[in-house]
């Protein structure tokens, strides 16, 4: 319920895919690496673990070539698609 003189937020719509640079990528994984070691550092191993899940999270879809621009990885579907016949 909004406060009465106050209006609404907007509601946020998130975009289906998300492309990041090589060097957008490298920075979110040395952040949570680096997340990783100071939750343990200051005993919070829950919290370690799923930061370090995430991190395994990307890094398996950035060593199995997830990672893909939709547009690629539109393009290959289609390349794969067998030809219409009329």
């Amino acid at each position: 319920m909004t406060p009465p003189g106050e209006e609404a937020a907007e509601p946020v719509r998130f975009a289906s895919a998300v492309v990041l640079s090589k060097n957008e990528v490298f920075e979110i994984c040395e952040a949570l690496a680096e997340a990783e070691f100071a939750f343990l550092r200051a005993g919070r191993a829950a919290q370690s673990s799923r930061v370090a899940l995430l991190f395994e999270m990307i890094e398996a879809r950035l060593s199995s070539g997830e990672c893909r621009h939709p547009a690629t990885a539109h393009a290959e579907a289609r390349a794969r698609r067998p030809p219409l016949t009329a």
